[in-house]
């Protein structure tokens, strides 16, 4: 009972973990297209915000 306790909060842990790290993926190649403007800091923080707010995190 221990292992699968172990297994299943293993699993939940790397999934949440990985978030951060795929949503860094999606902006850089957002940036990289032009599609999100670094310069333009309204919108960027926004942008930011609304990711934050729709994967429940506390940064990004």
């Amino acid at each position: 009972m221990i292992d699968r306790t172990t297994e299943v909060v293993d699993e939940h842990l790397k999934s949440y973990l990985s978030i951060p790290q795929t949503l860094n993926q999606i902006n850089a190649d957002a940036i990289r297209r032009g599609l999100l403007d670094v310069r333009d800091r309204q919108t960027l923080g926004k942008y930011f915000w609304d990711q934050m707010q729709a994967y429940n995190l506390t940064y990004n």
